[in-house]
């Protein structure tokens, strides 16, 4: 097999795995910080990353993509509130709302690892939606 379906109970552990092994393979031809991003800046297929200096931001992107890519992965939907870092990126890495935010557009929204991410105040939130359910034994 040289492929595999997401979806499957399996999946999360899979993804987890051969990024590690990826890093394991190729991480020798990259930076520690490279390595040390793949090691714990992943959760399944999200990668949170925050460096202090927008130059070494950019670098550890960029070899990050790369090691992946020598690993079978394609990086995508990368998304940051600093406008001088997604400007020094190809457009077509960009996830769509931070198009949106690059573009002036109103809504700059987006997800990390399931929570609420506003990229134009840089706020992280939590939307909680109250469904009226019918109290029974089932529900609980």
């Amino acid at each position: 097999m040289s492929v595999h379906l997401f979806g499957a109970f399996s999946s999360l552990s899979i993804a987890n795995f051969v990024l590690k092994q990826a890093a394991s393979d190729f991480g020798n031809e990259f930076s520690e910080g490279v390595r040390l991003t793949i090691a714990n800046s992943f959760y399944v297929d999200d990668c949170l990353r925050a460096e202090d200096r927008k130059d070494a931001l950019l670098v550890n992107l960029v070899e990050v993509k790369e090691l992946c890519k020598k690993g079978g992965f394609t990086l995508t939907k990368f998304s940051s509130p600093c406008v001088e870092v997604m400007s020094s990126i190809p457009r077509e890495w960009y996830s769509r709302s931070t198009s949106e935010l690059i573009d002036g557009s109103v809504s700059h929204k987006t997800t990390a690892l399931g929570v609420e991410w506003d990229l134009a105040t840089d706020e992280m939130g939590v939307r909680a939606e109250l469904v009226s359910v019918p109290r029974t034994k089932r529900d609980l």
